[in-house]
């Protein structure tokens, strides 16, 4: 099964946006916008195949995705050539993350905490090897 056939979260735009009202660019703080996004996806989420919600821009793709930091340090890689997206070969980021898959919950904030535990997971273990090999040589 390729990517593009991964059954995917997703829910329509019309609702989670309110007919564009909630619509906003970048990254939105405000704590009170914030909880009635994540209650509009919990009551309107559903699955779809990746390829076919890549070509629908009348659903939304929830992505968890996590930024590490250290104090004031935020930790940042380049994204290799050998990368599935071609587009983000030799760009910088500052996080990490992915589609979510559907897990058996009762709502989509423990989706979203498994899905973003599952992206930890995934991306941290070179994170996590280096640190062992910085304690033996340091140590």
């Amino acid at each position: 099964m390729g990517k593009m056939d991964e059954m995917i979260v997703v829910a329509p735009r019309k609702h989670v946006f309110h007919n564009e009202s909630l619509a906003f660019q970048g990254v939105v703080s405000g704590h009170e916008q914030v909880a009635t996004i994540m209650n509009r996806i919990n009551r309107h989420f559903s699955e779809m195949r990746r390829g076919n919600a890549e070509e629908d821009t009348a659903f939304k793709q929830p992505i968890p995705y996590v930024v590490i930091r250290r104090g004031t340090e935020i930790y940042s890689y380049e994204r290799l050539k050998g990368g599935g997206e071609s587009r983000l070969h030799q760009k910088l980021s500052i996080g990490f993350g992915g589609h979510m898959n559907a897990i058996l919950s009762s709502s989509f904030t423990e989706m979203l905490e498994a899905n973003t535990q599952r992206e930890l997971h995934e991306e941290l273990f070179l994170i996590q090897k280096a640190k062992i090999y910085a304690n033996h040589w340091f140590n």
